[in-house]
């Protein structure tokens, strides 16, 4: 009876045995990453600097002339927020308080009187809905919207005026883009479509419902960076 050569023997079992091999490795459990943890859920707080622009209408009380100026300027301030994620979905609260030298004055028509108008500060208190793309985020956001505007009248020919303060409430909404850049950093940019509405009052009295005498309306565009803790 013929026997196998040793040499020929250990050659078929080192072939074999690659064979098992490469099968028990092609049935082996591939290991994919974990999940990356959420990077925007928390507190956070920033800063940010912009340019507003838009019109500021007024009119003289009981019915008068009226005129739209140009009204525009640097504003600067701080937000504040808190934000839930969930997979790719983000929603969050926003407040921000904003210094403004935002102004405008034109002269009323038929008139020698000029009607200025200089935002000093407002500031916003806004829901946001984004959705994450790892580090970005791009989100639409609105709600309400606050601030107190100068105004003064002038009668160029005389120089006499009259004028004071007025506080207006009205609603916001926009929408931006958040960039996770490091540790717990990012930077955004961001529009805000901001309507003040109307303020019935001039010099501190009371003029009838269906007079508006200055109602505020502007853009901004702005940018910032946030801190999340």
């Amino acid at each position: 009876m013929s026997r196998t050569p040793p040499l020929t023997a250990i050659a078929l079992l080192l072939s074999l045995s690659g064979v098992t091999l490469a099968g028990a490795a092609d049935l082996a459990p591939v290991h994919k990453a974990p999940p990356s943890v959420p990077l925007w859920s928390g507190f956070y707080a920033g800063l940010n600097v912009g340019y507003a622009f838009g019109d500021a209408h007024t009119a003289l009380p009981f019915n008068g002339p009226a005129v739209t100026s140009a009204y525009d300027g640097f504003i600067g301030g701080g937000q504040i927020g808190f934000n839930w994620q969930t997979g790719a979905a983000v929603v969050g609260l926003e407040a921000d308080i904003q210094y403004a030298d935002v102004k405008g004055s034109e002269i009323l028509p038929g008139t020698t009187v000029t009607a200025s108008n200089t935002l000093d500060w407002f500031g916003t208190a806004r829901a946001r809905a984004g959705y994450a793309f790892n580090s970005i985020l791009p989100y639409i956001t609105g709600g309400f919207a606050f601030g107190r505007n100068a105004y003064q009248f002038t009668d160029i020919t005389t120089g006499n005026g009259a004028g004071g303060t007025a506080t207006h409430t009205g609603w916001t909404i926009g929408g931006g883009i958040e960039f996770a850049v490091r540790d717990a950093w990012s930077v955004k940019l961001e529009y805000l479509h901001v309507d003040l509405g109307g303020q019935d009052t001039v010099g501190g009295i009371p003029f009838a419902n269906e007079v508006t005498p200055i109602d505020l309306k502007f853009d901004l565009v702005r940018m910032g960076a946030n801190y999340r803790f």
